[in-house]
């Protein structure tokens, strides 16, 4: 079974990786260096984001070929414009003191997609 993905995986010798690094240009804004930094970045023990996956996930996958796979789709991003699934965000009211009637004694807590995070610090730090 392994011997068949890893055919499905690496069709003609090639890897994704590799065909991934032919894809990857000099005019392209975000680097392995960028992804890297942007996923150390991401704050742990924060709520699950609307793919249901937190930072700490992130963290755990960090090497240079996933690193690589999200240069190539931060890439594809600007070039092609933001997927909807980032532009959903989840709100939750929590209650801070005072009456539950009073709609200001409340706080929004809005939790996002993990990779529209990541997007967005990777493209902070490029421009501060």
């Amino acid at each position: 079974m392994v011997d068949h993905y890893r055919k499905l995986l690496q069709p003609n010798g090639v890897s994704v990786v590799e065909k991934l690094e032919d894809c990857i240009g000099d005019d392209d804004i975000f680097t392995i260096d960028d992804i890297i930094i942007g996923i150390g970045q991401l704050k742990n023990n924060k709520a699950l984001g609307t793919c249901h996956i937190n930072a700490e996930v992130l963290k755990g996958l960090v090497c240079n070929d996933f690193a690589m796979l999200i240069v190539f789709l931060f890439n594809c991003i600007v070039r092609c414009g933001m997927p909807s699934s980032f532009n959903i965000l989840t709100i939750t009211s929590l209650h801070k003191k005072g009456s539950i009637d009073d709609p200001n004694n409340f706080r929004g807590l809005s939790v996002m997609h993990v990779f529209a995070k990541l997007f967005a610090t990777c493209l902070n730090n490029l421009v501060t």
